[in-house]
């Protein structure tokens, strides 16, 4: 039976080897033995090459099975041609992990794919933990073991901090550690062929000294087992920062709809995250300044109420100008604050938030008793210093002496912005707020983003329960068949688990067109429609306000003519329907991703879609509160709510309708790729939905 892999022997390795390993000056060969060799690593280090006697100092090895004993993980360091045969000898020995450095795998083409899955099956065959291929490797401080092709920093502190990038090149960056967090783990999961970053999350997640997580992601291969780590993560109260690089729209070109436009890959993964209470960040300037506001032991509620510090009144209206892009509040200081800050500074002096503490120059005493009054104050939750970098001067120093004094004697929460960003903080500084609750931010805007991304932070959001099974097995079925059925046979389907779909009849000539707008009641709406048709008006294939008999024949013929050239679907039909009272146009939609989730999609519709872009979207199925939230996220909360004294209209339908195209969306993600409903017409009571696209998944 295979043994099944253990990501402990590549963390915290109890032996490693260095195949590879060359006692040439400058070579790749010889770094990855002085790699390994600065961890301090307490266990045997064994160079592997039969040219070389010996490597810095160590007894080399002619192969791995002419090593002493077997050791726990390896470095393979030798071109992807020579992968195989080292990997399927570490498993006949019984190596536990493996780094593979090599490129030339599935990053390279057909062939390097295809020793891609030779070599899975060997590290299955054998229950080997391999890292890569294509990786930088691992650096693990906890194990002090670095197996690693990039050269680990000197002065590497040991901390709570994990990370595990695609990159390596990221990963020699954060391994850096410019902020001084300390680090637990530098893991770059390379092409990630057999641990994916879900493993290695799972992995830091079960570690009890590690409190973030820091993760960049080109692609999510296993999204299922990576929200279970994260939301066991978030249960341990661990902070998960993640970094979605390669934005692409190959997601949007996927598909027709709108909803495919509004649900690309971004939306889809600004979701995922949202579901499951990971903080995302553009770059990895700001994943570090917010892994540094995480990565402080803050107990109590959410801090609401910030005032930033400052020593110029032009840092303060800056300030204020960045707080409000990332909507960081600036309370009004009370009454009292201000006349007992009006009582320590000049006459000309005015109180005010930010507030500039400068006054007519340096105070040590009033500086401190600044920050006291402003504690003080019920409205305050967190005081920012904002620094200028002045190494030549001790003013920062003793600055930030006085305010870790004040914080440590106080319930409200401190922290420390340098005025520019990029490299090191100052280090009397760092060393002043070493050990304390203090976070030492870089740059006024990736600082005031961190602190926003901090007070914004809401835990994972709670799983709405699955709907009925036999709603389920219902809208199955209906999947199923739907390529089989025309646009009002879908229509009565729709209506039939709720949605307030408009009444709808397929018709085969004009004669039955009139007769069918007679019973509707004029006016109508014609239709040409078909399971392989979106956009109907832009093919001319919708008749708005036809108001007599007389006008449905020719209407009818000139669709009938638009269909036949834009259609070749034997479900491709004419239908008639009544014509909806205006109101307000919402459009909702669900994208399906399989393994992810179902994307919910809402904002305003009709052709508002287009025109204002914007949207709110949701894993699914949502509630009827996250649906008034999505609601309002976008202009479509405000015009329903009665904007400018407007009249209200039915929130309360188009909340019901959201709610049911939220469950349907759920109950087909293995068979429905898209479904579309622009647009819902919201009126002053009830809603009706008089428009349909509804794509199936490929593989259905």
């Amino acid at each position: 039976m295979p043994r099944k892999a253990d990501i402990r022997n590549l963390l915290h390795p109890r032996s490693i080897a260095i195949v590879g390993a060359s006692d040439r000056p400058g070579s790749q060969g010889i770094r990855n033995v002085q790699n390994a060799q600065l961890g301090n690593f307490q266990g045997a280090i064994y160079p592997i090459n039969p040219r070389c006697e010996n490597v810095l100092g160590l007894k080399c090895y002619p192969s791995l099975s002419a090593l002493p004993e077997v050791p726990d993980a390896i470095f393979i360091g030798l071109g992807s041609a020579a992968v195989l045969d080292t990997l399927e000898e570490a498993g006949k020995l019984g190596v536990g992990a493996a780094v593979v450095n090599a490129s030339g795998f599935s990053d390279s083409g057909p062939d390097g794919a295809e020793l891609q899955a030779e070599l899975v099956r060997v590290a299955d065959l054998y229950g080997i933990a391999v890292c890569g291929p294509n990786t930088n490797g691992v650096m693990s401080l906890l194990g002090n073991a670095y197996l690693t092709s990039f050269t680990p920093p000197d002065n590497a502190q040991r901390g709570a901090v994990a990370v595990c990038t695609q990159s390596g090149s990221f990963a020699n960056m954060l391994s850096r550690d410019i902020a001084g967090l300390g680090l637990s783990y530098v893991v770059s999961g390379g092409n990630e062929a057999m641990l994916t970053a879900a493993e290695y999350l799972e992995a830091f997640v079960d570690e009890v000294s590690v409190r973030t997580i820091l993760l960049t992601l080109e692609a999510v291969r296993r999204p299922e087992a990576l929200a279970r780590a994260a939301l066991a993560g978030a249960a341990k109260g661990k902070t998960i920062i993640a970094a979605k690089v390669g934005r692409s729209e190959r997601g949007r070109a996927a598909v027709q709809a709108h909803t495919g436009a509004m649900a690309g890959e971004d939306a889809l993964y600004d979701a995922f995250f949202r579901r499951l209470g990971i903080v995302r960040v553009d770059d990895l300037d700001q994943m570090v300044e917010t892994a540094a506001m995480f990565n402080t032991d803050w107990q109590g509620p959410t801090v609401k109420g910030v005032v930033p510090v400052t020593f110029s009144g032009g840092h303060a209206a800056l300030l204020a100008d960045i707080a409000e892009q990332f909507q960081v509040a600036f309370p009004i200081l009370s009454e009292s604050t201000c006349e007992r800050l009006q009582a320590i500074f000049p006459a000309w002096w005015n109180p005010g938030n930010p507030l500039d503490a400068w006054g007519a120059g340096w105070d040590a005493k009033r500086f401190r008793e600044t920050l006291e009054i402003l504690a003080e104050d019920a409205a305050v939750g967190l005081i920012v210093m904002v620094l200028m970098p002045q190494p030549a001067r001790r003013i920062g120093v003793e600055v930030t002496q006085i305010l870790r004094e004040v914080a440590e004697n106080s319930h409200v929460r401190f922290a420390v912005i340098s005025d520019s960003s990029g490299g090191p903080r100052e280090p009397g500084i760092t060393a002043v707020l070493k050990g304390s609750d203090v976070p030492y931010l870089s740059g006024l805007r990736n600082g005031m983003l961190a602190i926003s991304k901090r007070l914004h932070h809401r835990p994972p959001e709670n799983e709405r329960s699955a709907p009925s099974s036999a709603f389920i097995q219902k809208c199955r079925s209906f999947a199923a068949n739907s390529n089989s059925l025309d646009e009002a046979e879908r229509f009565g389907f729709f209506r039939s688990i709720g949605l307030p779909m408009s009444e709808c009849v397929r018709v085969s000539d004009a004669c039955a067109a009139s007769k069918a707008a007679q019973e509707l009641g004029f006016p109508v709406v014609l239709k040409g429609s078909a399971p392989d048709v979106a956009h109907k008006s832009e093919l001319g294939l919708v008749a708005l306000n036809i108001r007599s008999k007389d006008d449905v024949a020719g209407v009818f013929e000139s669709l009938s003519a638009n269909l036949a050239m834009a259609s070749h679907s034997p479900q491709a039909s004419i239908v008639v329907q009544n014509q909806a009272s205006p109101g307000v146009e919402i459009i909702l939609g669900v994208r399906n991703y399989p393994g992810f989730g179902s994307l919910l999609v809402v904002g305003p519709g009709g052709i508002f879609v287009d025109l204002l872009k914007q949207s709110s979207v949701r894993l699914g199925p949502v509630d009827e509160r996250t649906a008034r939230e999505m609601l309002d996220e976008t202009p479509a909360g405000a015009l329903l709510r009665g904007f400018r004294g407007a009249r209200s209209f039915d929130i309360e339908a188009a909340v019901r309708s959201i709610v049911l195209l939220s469950e349907f969306g759920m109950a087909t993600i293995d068979s429905v790729a898209t479904i579309e409903i622009n647009p819902l017409i919201v009126g002053p009571v009830g809603a009706v939905a008089v428009d349909l696209v509804l794509e199936l998944s490929a593989v259905h």
